[in-house]
């Protein structure tokens, strides 16, 4: 069996995904009809997510906000764009670190 995410070799025959997959996915479940723009100051990635049911109206409005976004911080910030399904375990650690963030502040 793999993981339904990345696809990495599982140990156990009843999991679907990894444990670097398994934590976010259960934390966050990202809408498919919205696009979700998160910046990641660790790696200097600004990742765009879009969504399998996201309108063409909504994708081209979060790409022009990302780009707005990066010039606002800095050019060394790299753009990188993942489709719903294509999600690697780069980009989920990263969301889980951003739910972890907001919830911090939040308290």
């Amino acid at each position: 069996m793999f993981c339904e995410n990345c696809g990495m070799e599982l140990q156990d025959p009843n999991q679907k995904f990894c444990p670097n997959c398994s934590i976010p996915q259960k934390i966050m479940k990202l809408d498919s009809e919205e696009c979700y723009i998160i910046v990641s100051d660790f790696t200097k990635v600004i990742y765009l997510w879009k969504g399998l049911r996201s309108s063409v109206r909504s994708g081209f409005l979060a790409s022009k906000r990302v780009q707005e976004t990066r010039d606002r911080l800095e050019a060394k910030y790299s753009i990188n764009t993942i489709l719903e399904g294509q999600e690697d375990s780069e980009f989920l650690n990263q969301v889980f670190k951003s739910i972890f963030k907001i919830d911090w502040e939040l308290r």
